[in-house]
């Protein structure tokens, strides 16, 4: 999983392969314990879904629309097809995972 900077954003989020972007903070405990279970599902969904994390500004709050973090983007060539924040446990997380990429025509 690896960290960008806000300004890679624009480039990384074109991939033809899906992108998941987390927004977070380092004060937010629940960003934390979602890095955690991020790295396992990076293994788990390798060459399916890339994984990124960018840490939030008030930039970024105003153009991804942020009202509370951590908050997980996917996109595809560009445009955003599934949305999550908050706190979620490890099991949920997958499961929306999975629901935006099967929804998509991902997997």
């Amino acid at each position: 999983m690896k960290h960008i900077d806000k300004s890679e954003i624009p480039e990384i989020i074109k991939s033809d392969v899906p992108v998941l972007l987390e927004l977070r903070s380092y004060e937010c405990p629940a960003c934390i314990v979602a890095e955690k279970f991020l790295l396992v599902l990076e293994k788990a969904y390798a060459n399916k879904l890339l994984f990124y994390i960018a840490d939030v500004d008030d930039d970024l709050r105003q153009m991804f629309d942020i009202t509370k973090v951590p908050q997980f983007v996917m996109f595809k060539k560009g445009k955003e097809v599934v949305r999550f924040s908050g706190f979620i446990n490890e099991i949920e997380f997958e499961k929306k995972l999975r629901e935006g990429l099967k929804t998509n025509g991902y997997v």
